[in-house]
Formats: structure tokens, C-alpha cells, sequence
């Protein structure tokens, strides 16, 4: 295999060359919501910080004035930053590795996660790292082709938030495995994507999946030191 995309995070300003800081549909430098779950921040590119050759994507208690999924005008309890690589890279088969650092603390819900290239609705999008806090700090992190499908697993692991860790899937056609700090976790073989995929790394906050439903606190921040693919030279 050889490296198709590698990125790491010098100087004191994101590459827009390369990262694109909201959904495909968002007027660039609008700022941009998810409004299929329940989250409480408005990304702005902003929040989006590169110091120390780490990209942060930080989380503030600050309210940000956003649209709701009707196009209305709506406060939002907090910011945060996204990114993702559309329309600059995307890729079909491979071993995608992601070295990152989560945030501490109930109601944080950084994500690595995939989307179709085409913006189509109908193919499973793939979750690299999901993770939910917890009061407890030992969320349980999701791995899917797409929540909610036959496929969704999850794994509580040891507190994440606690060092770097290196979050990877190998895409095969037939087949995704994810690994952790290079231990493979599992394998699914059905519904398994195959076409052309872009990357996507956000920090939200939420108190939807919460035990307690507690307020968000707004605070944190997803740290991603270095983002690798390889793939296998054609033919």
C-alpha cells in the first residue's frame, strides 16, 4: 500500500485547501448545524484552532446565533468546530488512521466519521470513533457503517481522554475493520460502503444520549495530531 493523503497540522492556521470547516451545503465562512441528532452548538470555523502541530476543535460556552433544520434563526447554548475533506479528497478502499485525543467530561461527542463523496442519503455512513461522554469518563465508543443498522457495535473502553490514541479502519471491499492503538477491535462484512468516501472529524455536544439529561457544559476540545490513508497502487 502507499500513503494517498497525509496531514499534519503546522503553523497557526488550518489549511482551507485541504479542510473545508462545514457541511457541503453551508455558505463557506456561514458556520453550520447537524440537525438530524439533538446537539446544542453551532460549528464556526473559528473554533476550528491549529497550535503546537495539533488541529483543536474547541468546544466554548459561548451562544453563537445559527438556523434551525428550517432555515429560521436559532441561539445556540455553545460553539464548536468541525472539519472535513470535501470536496478536496476523497477515496474508495484503504487504511485510514487517525491520531487523536478526546475530550473529558458528560455530554462531549467527538466523532471521526465517513460520508459518500456524491452526498447521497442512501449509502451507510461509517463511524471511525464515536464516542459519547459519560459521568463516569468510560464512554462507550460506537464503531457502524451507520448507526442505527444491524452492524452498530459498541465497546466500553479504558477513560480514552487519558493520553493520544490511535484510531484506524481498513476498508476492504466485503469489509471494515476498526483497531485501536493498532489492535484490531472487530470486523463487519455486510452493508459495507463502496464508493467513494470523504472525512469528517466534529466535536458536539448533546444531552440527548445522557442517562441523566443533564445541561451541556459546552467545554472540551478534540485534539487530532496527524490523518493518514493508504491504499493499494492500481493494478
Amino acid at each position: 500500500m502507499h500513503l494517498t493523503f497525509d496531514q499534519t497540522f503546522t503553523g497557526s492556521s488550518l489549511n482551507t485547501q485541504v479542510w473545508n470547516t462545514c457541511f457541503y451545503y453551508a455558505p463557506k465562512g456561514s458556520g453550520c448545524g447537524d440537525f438530524a441528532d439533538k446537539e446544542v452548538q453551532w460549528y464556526l470555523p473559528s473554533q476550528d484552532q491549529v497550535s503546537g502541530g495539533v488541529l483543536h476543535l474547541v468546544a466554548s460556552p459561548v451562544p453563537a446565533l445559527g438556523t434551525n433544520a428550517n432555515s429560521q434563526p436559532e441561539i445556540y447554548a455553545c460553539r464548536s468546530g468541525m472539519v472535513t475533506t470535501d470536496p478536496s479528497f476523497d477515496f474508495t478502499y484503504g487504511y485510514l488512521q487517525i491520531v487523536a485525543r478526546i475530550p473529558k467530561g458528560q455530554n462531549t461527542w467527538p466523532t471521526l466519521w465517513m460520508l459518500p463523496a456524491n452526498h447521497t442519503t442512501d449509502v451507510p455512513s461509517i463511524s471511525i470513533m464515536d464516542v459519547i461522554g459519560t459521568a463516569t469518563d468510560r464512554p462507550s465508543m460506537i464503531f457502524a457503517p451507520a448507526v442505527g443498522t444491524p452492524n452498530t457495535r459498541s465497546a466500553t473502553t479504558a477513560d480514552l481522554s487519558s493520553g493520544w490514541h490511535t484510531f484506524g479502519l481498513n476498508w476492504e471491499p466485503g469489509a471494515l475493520t476498526w483497531f485501536i492503538d493498532g489492535n484490531a477491535v472487530f470486523t463487519v462484512t455486510t452493508q459495507v460502503p463502496n464508493q467513494p468516501m470523504y472525512l469528517l472529524a466534529n466535536l458536539a455536544i448533546t444531552d440527548q444520549y445522557s442517562p441523566l439529561r443533564l445541561p451541556a457544559s459546552c467545554t472540551g476540545s478534540l485534539s487530532i495530531r496527524s490523518v493518514q490513508v493508504w491504499q493499494h497502487k492500481p493494478g
